[in-house]
């Protein structure tokens, strides 16, 4: 599925701003943190039918027999 690595790198700017507040002792604003949540729901939005086939076959929605 095409959709799940490309929605990712949609992710990259929260670690550059994670990076910036650990090494250059950055400000996390409010507005930071509004806008973090935004791309992390757009990003499982985007991505919960794949995330949902991929739990399907996991191990723990196996019936036991």
């Amino acid at each position: 599925m095409p959709i799940f690595p490309s929605t990712w790198l949609y992710v990259s700017p929260l670690i550059a701003v994670l990076i910036g507040y650990v090494v250059l002792n950055e400000a996390i604003t409010p507005s930071i943190i509004g806008g973090g949540l935004l791309i992390l729901i757009g990003v499982f939005m985007a991505n919960r039918e794949a995330l949902g086939v991929h739990l399907k076959k996991s191990v723990l929605f196996k019936k036991q027999l």
